[in-house]
């Protein structure tokens, strides 16, 4: 908070002045913060305020932690969750908030990689600090099939189906 022109080295602040002089308070949040409005001896939401000392006055700036949304897509939508830990208050996380996050594949699906930016990433698991509100996609894909396993099992057949003909009928 600034009183007048002096910042406080403590708080909460004490400063004596004349009778019915008048002089601005300014809220100055710090990292982190957000101011949400005065009170006790005045009230408003303005982060300037002049104050007019006709008594003895108490005060009060109040800041609140900012919060930040954190949205999680999952591509496609029927490809797996994304789980965060902790999970995600309604209102954001506090700034400084650590939180894992993490995509789990359906069935049938793997997890391909992270779409977003600034994520610390492992594999399946990314790392976020709530310093501003994010967007990110975990990507999945589906399995590759095991075709091929069936086309040269398939062919494997075959060949051993002529290698048989030519040996049952050749000797005949």
């Amino acid at each position: 908070m600034k009183i007048g022109n002096t910042i406080p080295d403590a708080y909460p602040a004490t400063q004596t002045l004349p009778a019915n002089q008048t002089i601005e308070l300014t809220a100055i949040p710090q990292p982190g913060y957000r101011f949400t409005g005065w009170s006790g001896d005045t009230a408003g939401e303005a982060e300037t305020i002049s104050v007019t000392m006709t008594c003895e006055k108490g005060v009060y700036a109040n800041f609140a932690p900012v919060k930040y949304r954190l949205l999680t897509i999952a591509s496609p939508p029927d490809g797996g969750e994304i789980i965060l830990k902790p999970p995600q208050p309604q209102d954001g996380y506090e700034s400084g908030t650590e939180v894992t996050i993490t995509a789990r594949p359906a069935q049938g699906f793997v997890f391909k990689e992270w779409t977003g930016t600034d994520l610390n990433t492992t594999g399946n698991t990314a790392g976020y600090v709530a310093t501003s509100g994010k967007s990110i996609t975990a990507v999945f894909m589906e399995k590759p099939s095991n075709m091929w396993g069936w086309v040269w099992g398939g062919v494997g057949v075959i060949v051993v189906g002529i290698l048989l003909y030519i040996l049952i009928f050749k000797k005949r």
